[in-house]
Protein backbone atom coordinates (compact mmCIF):
# COMPACT_ATOMS: atom_id res chain seq x y z
CA UNK A 1 0.00 0.00 0.00
CA UNK A 2 2.99 2.31 -0.37
CA UNK A 3 1.95 5.48 -2.15
CA UNK A 4 -1.80 5.27 -1.55
CA UNK A 5 -3.24 8.76 -1.22
CA UNK A 6 -6.57 10.47 -1.90
CA UNK A 7 -7.45 14.12 -1.49
CA UNK A 8 -10.76 15.95 -1.60
CA UNK A 9 -10.68 18.50 -4.42
CA UNK A 10 -13.84 20.61 -4.03
CA UNK A 11 -13.71 24.19 -2.82
CA UNK A 12 -13.20 24.34 0.97
CA UNK A 13 -12.54 20.59 1.16
CA UNK A 14 -10.17 19.53 3.90
CA UNK A 15 -9.61 15.77 3.66
CA UNK A 16 -6.36 14.00 2.86
CA UNK A 17 -6.44 10.19 3.22
CA UNK A 18 -3.33 8.01 3.27
CA UNK A 19 -2.53 4.42 4.16
CA UNK A 20 -2.14 4.12 7.91
CA UNK A 21 0.77 2.68 9.85
CA UNK A 22 -1.09 -0.55 10.62
CA UNK A 23 -2.22 -3.12 8.07
CA UNK A 24 -5.57 -2.16 6.52
CA UNK A 25 -5.84 1.18 8.33
CA UNK A 26 -6.48 4.58 6.77
CA UNK A 27 -5.04 7.77 8.24
CA UNK A 28 -7.33 10.78 7.78
CA UNK A 29 -5.78 14.23 7.88
CA UNK A 30 -8.22 17.13 8.08
CA UNK A 31 -6.36 20.08 6.59
CA UNK A 32 -7.31 23.73 6.99
CA UNK A 33 -9.78 24.67 4.23
CA UNK A 34 -8.31 26.33 1.15
CA UNK A 35 -10.17 29.10 -0.59
CA UNK A 36 -11.14 28.44 -4.21
CA UNK A 37 -9.33 30.44 -6.89
CA UNK A 38 -10.81 33.82 -7.72
CA UNK A 39 -13.43 33.44 -10.46
CA UNK A 40 -12.71 34.97 -13.86
CA UNK A 41 -16.43 35.19 -14.57
CA UNK A 42 -19.61 35.17 -12.49
CA UNK A 43 -19.34 32.59 -9.69
CA UNK A 44 -20.52 29.07 -10.44
CA UNK A 45 -23.55 27.95 -8.42
CA UNK A 46 -21.64 24.77 -7.46
CA UNK A 47 -18.83 26.59 -5.63
CA UNK A 48 -19.71 27.31 -2.00
CA UNK A 49 -19.57 30.99 -1.10
CA UNK A 50 -17.78 30.24 2.13
CA UNK A 51 -16.32 27.38 4.15
CA UNK A 52 -18.72 24.93 5.77
CA UNK A 53 -19.30 25.29 9.51
CA UNK A 54 -16.64 23.74 11.67
CA UNK A 55 -17.60 20.34 13.14
CA UNK A 56 -18.62 20.31 16.80
CA UNK A 57 -16.65 17.13 17.52
CA UNK A 58 -13.04 16.45 16.63
CA UNK A 59 -13.01 14.36 13.41
CA UNK A 60 -11.80 10.77 13.49
CA UNK A 61 -8.19 10.33 12.38
CA UNK A 62 -7.81 6.55 11.81
CA UNK A 63 -10.20 4.02 10.30
CA UNK A 64 -9.52 0.28 10.65
CA UNK A 65 -10.90 -0.33 7.17
CA UNK A 66 -9.75 -3.88 6.35
CA UNK A 67 -7.88 -6.79 7.92
CA UNK A 68 -5.61 -7.11 4.86
CA UNK A 69 -3.45 -4.65 2.92
CA UNK A 70 -5.25 -1.65 1.42
CA UNK A 71 -5.50 -1.67 -2.37
CA UNK A 72 -7.37 1.60 -3.12
CA UNK A 73 -8.44 4.82 -1.41
CA UNK A 74 -10.93 7.17 -3.05
CA UNK A 75 -12.71 10.24 -1.65
CA UNK A 76 -15.59 12.35 -2.87
CA UNK A 77 -14.54 15.83 -4.01
CA UNK A 78 -16.33 17.16 -0.90
CA UNK A 79 -14.37 14.77 1.31
CA UNK A 80 -17.60 13.58 2.95
CA UNK A 81 -17.14 9.89 2.02
CA UNK A 82 -14.14 7.60 1.63
CA UNK A 83 -14.13 4.30 -0.31
CA UNK A 84 -11.61 1.54 0.40
CA UNK A 85 -10.73 -1.86 -1.02
CA UNK A 86 -8.17 -4.38 0.13
CA UNK A 87 -5.77 -6.83 -1.51
CA UNK A 88 -8.48 -9.53 -1.29
CA UNK A 89 -10.60 -7.56 -3.76
CA UNK A 90 -13.93 -8.91 -2.57
CA UNK A 91 -15.36 -5.95 -0.63
CA UNK A 92 -15.80 -2.26 -1.28
CA UNK A 93 -16.38 -0.28 1.89
CA UNK A 94 -17.66 3.30 2.07
CA UNK A 95 -16.92 5.33 5.21
CA UNK A 96 -18.09 8.62 6.68
CA UNK A 97 -14.81 10.54 6.81
CA UNK A 98 -15.81 12.64 9.81
CA UNK A 99 -17.18 9.96 12.13
CA UNK A 100 -15.22 6.99 10.79
CA UNK A 101 -18.40 4.92 10.65
CA UNK A 102 -19.05 2.37 7.92
CA UNK A 103 -21.79 3.74 5.65
CA UNK A 104 -22.04 0.90 3.11
CA UNK A 105 -20.33 -2.38 2.31
CA UNK A 106 -20.60 -3.91 -1.15
CA UNK A 107 -19.46 -7.35 -2.30
CA UNK A 108 -17.63 -7.29 -5.64
CA UNK A 109 -17.42 -11.08 -5.68
CA UNK A 110 -16.34 -14.01 -3.57
CA UNK A 111 -13.11 -14.85 -5.40
CA UNK A 112 -9.91 -12.83 -5.05
CA UNK A 113 -9.43 -10.00 -7.54
CA UNK A 114 -6.89 -7.27 -8.19
CA UNK A 115 -8.84 -4.03 -7.88
CA UNK A 116 -7.66 -1.51 -10.45
CA UNK A 117 -9.71 1.44 -9.26
CA UNK A 118 -12.75 2.90 -7.53
CA UNK A 119 -14.66 6.05 -8.50
CA UNK A 120 -17.65 7.96 -7.18
CA UNK A 121 -20.20 9.41 -9.58
CA UNK A 122 -20.08 13.24 -9.43
CA UNK A 123 -23.64 13.42 -8.06
CA UNK A 124 -22.60 11.08 -5.20
CA UNK A 125 -25.37 8.55 -6.00
CA UNK A 126 -23.18 5.64 -7.15
CA UNK A 127 -19.73 4.18 -6.73
CA UNK A 128 -18.00 1.79 -9.12
CA UNK A 129 -15.11 -0.62 -8.88
CA UNK A 130 -13.19 -2.33 -11.68
CA UNK A 131 -10.77 -5.23 -11.47
CA UNK A 132 -8.71 -7.82 -13.33
CA UNK A 133 -11.88 -9.91 -13.75
CA UNK A 134 -12.88 -7.71 -16.70
CA UNK A 135 -15.99 -6.37 -14.99
CA UNK A 136 -17.13 -3.03 -13.67
CA UNK A 137 -19.46 -3.13 -10.67
CA UNK A 138 -21.67 -0.08 -10.12
CA UNK A 139 -23.27 0.16 -6.68
CA UNK A 140 -26.01 2.55 -5.60
CA UNK A 141 -25.16 4.49 -2.44
CA UNK A 142 -28.86 4.97 -1.75
CA UNK A 143 -29.82 1.30 -2.13
CA UNK A 144 -28.34 -2.15 -2.49
CA UNK A 145 -28.76 -2.74 -6.22
CA UNK A 146 -25.86 -2.90 -8.62
CA UNK A 147 -25.16 -3.42 -12.27
CA UNK A 148 -22.41 -5.61 -13.71
CA UNK A 149 -20.84 -4.58 -16.98
CA UNK A 150 -18.46 -6.85 -18.86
Amino acid sequence: CVGLVAIATAAYSTLLAIAGRQLGHVQLIHLPPCRPPAPKSPPSPTIPRGPPPQPKNHPISVIAAHSSTLRTLTVLPSGRLLATTSSRGTLLRVWDSHTGKLVKEFRRGSDKADIYGVAFRPDEQDVCVWSDKGTVHVFSLSGTSYVLCV
